[in-house]
């Protein structure tokens, strides 16, 4: 049994996370001083064989900029390089917009619907309305 970590790039709440993106992400301290330590000692720590990021994309200045904000080409070059799992890690594409990862990650439900070279997953929530539990959606239809 291989072991995998999900870690969302984003912290919706975090000051300063908010403070980068009023700045309109023209300095990374977030990235710099919580994401990338915290990347790095989950991977140093339980050595996983695949990390799944998230959040990268979505409605807040900070979106999708794999390269100055979230800095991933730097992370992902330390994992594959440096860490002690450089040999046997894999990572999806949720990153950034053209951030590069191992497997095609889509929004939730998505098929290619037809066969693409590359590797992929479809993720599916058990309710289509939230990635969380909600109490107020019944059991059937999911």
């Amino acid at each position: 049994l291989h072991m995998g970590l999900y870690h969302s790039l984003r912290e919706w709440y975090n000051p300063i996370f908010l403070q980068d993106n009023a700045n309109n992400c023209t300095d990374a301290k977030f990235v710099d001083e919580i994401l990338i330590p915290t990347l790095k000692d989950m991977t140093l720590r339980y050595k996983p064989e695949v990390i799944w990021a998230d959040g990268a994309s979505g409605d807040n200045p900070c979106s999708s900029d794999s390269v100055s904000y979230w800095k991933a080409p730097q992370f992902l070059s330390w994992l594959y390089n440096e860490s002690p799992v450089k040999t046997t890690v894999v990572t999806n594409t949720r990153w950034g917009s053209g951030s590069g990862g191992d497997y095609a990650s889509g929004p939730d439900r998505w098929t290619p619907g037809k066969k693409v070279p590359e590797k992929w997953e479809s993720c599916f929530t058990i309710q289509r309305g939230s990635w969380g539990f909600d109490r107020t959606v019944s059991e059937r239809p999911v």
